[in-house]
């Protein structure tokens, strides 16, 4: 659906129309209205001053009036899309045709794709290095393909590990640090009627982070530096084996997660969550901040931890992101375009924009900045520390869905006993390669 914005137009003395003769017999230009540039901009809806997410709505009304005042000679027609699926189609639709709006929101993992196909343009000329290098690494890495810079950030999304501050203090114990003191800390809440653990286990984006967080975290690796499929050889092989052997311990073995996980995106452990059936959960920060709205009285209640590994591993933290890439390959709009795309990821829309969807703060030099109440509390903070010092992403290799839907299919495979997991490695492995070939 396209809406467009009508904006001010103003007079830009920068062209000669007409002449006029004054008493001295002097000609003198008289100037003339110059059109504005136009930017096609494509969006989702739920990132944009129309998201049902009110606060989030209202943090880009307020930047686009203020946009209104300060580029007069920019306008914007707006395509807004409703869910990331259809987004995806259109871009990589409109790619393989040959058209391309001016910029687009879109997450990394589509990037190396788009880039092959010629459809987002690199931005290292037009964004001064030093604004870039505010950003947090991570995301710019995330960004980063062939040594080029394709995209900024406006939302960073850790994967979280949420406790129950009350569910532990009742329980006399601190947060698990180990596999052990989760299955440990399950037995307690097991003995008064409540789950130890939640996790999102449907296939795909939604459990990718979390599987991805342990794989990382015992020192595994899905694809290598030269961005070749590795997860499926013998050290890596072994990491992932173990990792599936961490799901059935908490669904079949001591029982502290319910099968029903398997099913469960981020939105389905909600009903659990609310009615107070389970003590710890891992989950996109994101979805933190709709805890607030149904159960205001349970924010207060919830800290975060890093996710519980055995000893002697390295916690990471998995980030999902959201970018705005700039696509025109004419050299005026791409100018007007990095301009708008400054203006998105300033540090007075980050400031509105990052507390109304609970995104952690993608510019460092903000973040020393009085921040609003809602980023002042910890599991904001935390995350942030988190994100900036052991963040990692997704590989940036234009197999990644097949990578992650064939990796993730293994969980519930596992679970239930339909395959060991040498079995769905080796089919991961096929599903992978011919998807490369």
């Amino acid at each position: 659906m396209k809406k467009k914005r009508t904006l001010v137009i103003v007079s830009i003395l920068l062209v000669l129309s007409s002449v006029s003769i004054f008493a001295g017999g002097q000609e003198e230009a008289v100037p003339a209205e110059v059109e504005p540039v136009v930017l096609d901009v494509w969006i989702q809806s739920v990132h944009s001053q129309e998201s049902s997410i009110v606060p989030l709505a209202e943090a880009f009304k307020k930047t686009w009036q203020e946009w209104d005042s300060e580029h007069p000679e920019i306008r914007i027609n707006f395509s807004l899309l409703p869910k990331k699926s259809a987004l995806n189609e259109k871009l990589f639709a409109a790619a393989k045709a040959g058209l391309r709006p001016d910029l687009v929101q879109m997450p990394p993992e589509w990037g190396p794709a788009l880039v092959k196909l010629g459809f987002i343009q690199p931005i290292d000329d037009l964004i001064d290095k030093a604004y870039v290098r505010d950003f947090l690494k991570v995301s710019i890495d995330y960004n980063t393909i062939g040594g080029k810079l394709y995209a900024l950030p406006f939302f960073v999304g850790p994967n979280s590990y949420i406790y129950r501050k009350s569910h532990l203090a009742e329980y006399g114990i601190e947060p698990p640090n180990t596999w052990q003191d989760l299955f440990d800390l399950g037995k307690k809440a097991k003995n008064v009627g409540r789950w130890g653990y939640f996790f999102p286990g449907i296939p795909g984006d939604y459990s990718f982070p979390v599987l991805a967080n342990i794989v990382w975290g015992l020192g595994g690796e899905f694809v290598n530096k030269k961005g070749e499929p590795v997860f499926f050889e013998s050290r890596n092989a072994e990491k992932l084996k173990q990792a599936y052997g961490f799901y059935n311990d908490v669904v079949n073995t001591y029982q502290i997660s319910p099968v029903d996980c398997l099913t469960f995106d981020d939105r389905g452990m909600f009903t659990g969550i609310f009615a107070d059936e389970v003590s710890t959960w891992s989950t996109a920060l994101a979805y933190v901040s709709m805890y607030a709205t149904t159960r205001p009285d349970l924010l207060a209640d919830l800290e975060e931890s890093r996710f519980p590994m055995p000893k002697g591993t390295n916690p990471s933290s998995f980030v999902t992101q959201w970018n705005y890439a700039i696509a025109t390959q004419d050299p005026e709009k791409q100018q007007a375009a990095a301009i708008l795309l400054k203006k998105l990821t300033s540090k007075e829309h980050l400031l509105r924009y990052c507390p109304s969807i609970w995104s952690v703060m993608p510019r460092i030099s903000v973040m020393s900045e009085v921040l609003p109440p809602a980023m002042q509390v910890s599991i904001f903070l935390k995350s942030f520390e988190l994100v900036k010092n052991q963040g990692r992403a997704a590989p940036l290799v234009e197999y990644f869905p097949r990578l992650q839907e064939s990796v993730t299919r293994g969980i519930s495979e596992i679970v239930l006993g339909e395959k060991n997991a040498d079995q769905i490695i080796e089919d991961a492995k096929e599903q992978v390669l011919a998807e490369i070939e």
